[in-house]
């Protein structure tokens, strides 16, 4: 499964364990007037973090950043994992940094940095259209594959898609019923829905499109399924498991970064690949179903919990087929928001980003580029916003938005500094107005709703988790339920650290108030 992060506005409260360890986290990294700490407090910090959110849920978490080091410039990571692996196994086994989380859509960004090296390179036109390529690749199968128009019931536009509308999410190509192949792998456990499966699944019928190529905007993972045939086409692959995903993403040597916890998956269960964590779903059930049950449980049994280790992690290939560390995921991210694999050209034309017009998730208005969504973020800041001088922390409009104490509504930016001229600052409280370059990925069981860059700050950030729901039977259904949601809150935790580290006198975001919007 391979769709996107999903956003919410959620406030979120800390649990008292939790609580206790925020509050000494903001104390630890808050106040103006500090240098950034130093990397080994800031690993401590972090680790106890995890360690108490994964024992409050019972389920496990990884997080990291990566940031550019003010006092040396090269890129560096700080991660951390915690919390049950097997649930089942005698006495459990524990999540590592090496245990790597099938992440669904993420995916879809290492495809479009693919892509783009292999336009770097000359191989690949991202404007013409793809069946030239596709379809003798598709030829040369076993059996043979029918070409593109063929597979779309006669529809010559398919013969119109160029690999940039694919890439981009305007192509028109519609997507698969997440529902559909989620009761077919839980049906058939053991067996992979291939891709040729999900383009069948969707195309022919006329009902292959969604609107003519370039004339709209529509998410769909089949259209990065062709993504995927194309490259095979271009760098030789004589099968669709053969095609080397590791390593067609990659850069210059000297700056790409080297991934020892990702994996691309195959053909097999979840179970026969290294490193791959167990996820896990309650009562056979997708999370659109108990994330609004229509009569909720009083209790919560672990037996009520499925495990998808004995089911294909294939996840329909180059749009989700990625499971990989928070720390390797946070290293990709930050190499590529900061030029490191991608030319300043091909970085540009990923990050042009246009408005997806249908769907419903990611939802029409949502700017995406090339595997890469943009998205702005409200967070609060600790306290009134630090004074203009001093040494201190600044914040200034636009990246700062500030209301005058006890009033909700932001102000704007140029109201904002039109206060501070006035010598307000005072008596505002401040949020910090921060571009994402984002791309999240869900898995059936397991995910990274927070895979990102920002960009002011060249700081990246990924949360990965096991569950969609939190496993300690101590506490009822409805609390437990209420884990994904409280996932914003821990990325607030771990944009805390980064700023400390990047940003002496960062006063810190709110953590007992974290509201995302």
């Amino acid at each position: 499964m391979q769709m996107p992060a999903r956003s919410c506005r959620v406030a979120q409260r800390s649990t008292r364990g939790i609580g206790l360890v925020l509050s000494v986290l903001a104390l630890a990294l808050g106040g103006a007037g500090f240098g950034p700490p130093p990397a080994v407090q800031v690993q401590a910090q972090v680790d106890a973090l995890a360690a108490e959110i994964a024992q409050t849920w019972n389920t496990s978490i990884g997080f990291a950043m990566g940031y550019t080091d003010p006092s040396t410039g090269q890129p560096r990571v700080i991660s951390t994992a915690a919390g049950p692996d097997s649930i089942f196994a005698r006495g459990g086994t524990r999540v590592s940094a090496a245990s790597r989380y099938p992440a669904g859509s993420v995916a879809k960004t290492f495809t479009a940095v693919a892509a783009l090296r292999q336009a770097e390179q000359g191989r690949l036109d991202l404007d013409a259209p793809v069946h030239a390529l596709v379809d003798p690749w598709l030829a040369g199968q076993s059996p043979p594959v029918p070409p593109l128009v063929d597979l779309w019931g006669g529809d010559e536009r398919i013969n119109t898609v160029t690999s940039r509308q694919l890439l981009a999410m305007r192509s028109g190509v519609v997507d698969y019923d997440d529902t559909t192949v989620f009761n077919w792998t839980i049906d058939n456990p053991g067996r992979d829905f291939l891709p040729l499966d999900y383009v069948r699944l969707v195309a022919g019928g006329g009902g292959g499109f969604a609107f003519d190529p370039g004339e709209g905007g529509l998410y769909s993972g089949v259209g990065y399924i062709l993504m995927g045939w194309v490259l095979c086409a271009v760098s030789g692959a004589a099968t669709w498991d053969q095609l080397d995903q590791a390593a067609l993403w990659q850069g210059p040597p000297a700056t790409s970064p080297t991934l020892l916890h990702t994996a691309f998956l195959g053909r097999g269960t979840c179970g026969s690949h290294a490193h791959v964590v167990h996820q896990y779903i309650y009562r056979n059930q997708s999370y659109d179903a108990w994330m609004a049950p229509s009569d909720e449980p009083p209790s919560l049994a672990l037996s009520d919990f499925g495990d998808l280790y004995g089911t294909s992690c294939a996840n329909g290939w180059a749009m989700g087929n990625i499971a990989t560390s928070a720390g390797d995921l946070a290293s990709f991210w930050h190499a590529l928001g900061t030029g490191g694999i991608l030319a300043a050209p091909s970085l540009r034309q990923m990050q042009r980003f246009e408005p997806l017009t249908q769907g419903e998730m990611p939802a029409p208005g949502t700017p995406y580029g090339m595997g890469v969504m943009l998205q702005q973020t409200l967070v609060p800041l600790n306290g009134p916003a630090p004074a203009e001088s001093g040494g201190g922390w600044r914040c200034r409009p636009p990246l700062c938005v500030c209301t005058d104490a006890g009033h909700a509504a932001p102000a704007t930016p140029a109201s904002a500094a039109s206060r501070a001229a006035g010598g307000r600052r005072g008596r505002q409280r401040c949020a910090l107005n921060l571009t994402q370059h984002i791309h999240g990925g869900m898995d059936w069981g397991s995910g990274a709703p927070q895979a990102s860059f920002l960009p002011q700050y060249n700081a990246s950030y990924v949360i990965t988790h096991n569950s969609y729901i939190g496993m300690n039977t101590s506490r009822s259904f409805g609390w437990n339920r209420a884990w994904y949601h409280k996932l914003p809150a821990v990325g607030c935790q771990l944009m805390n650290i980064a700023f400390a580290l990047v940003q002496p006198g960062f006063p810190g975001f709110n953590s007992s108030a974290c509201v995302w919007s």
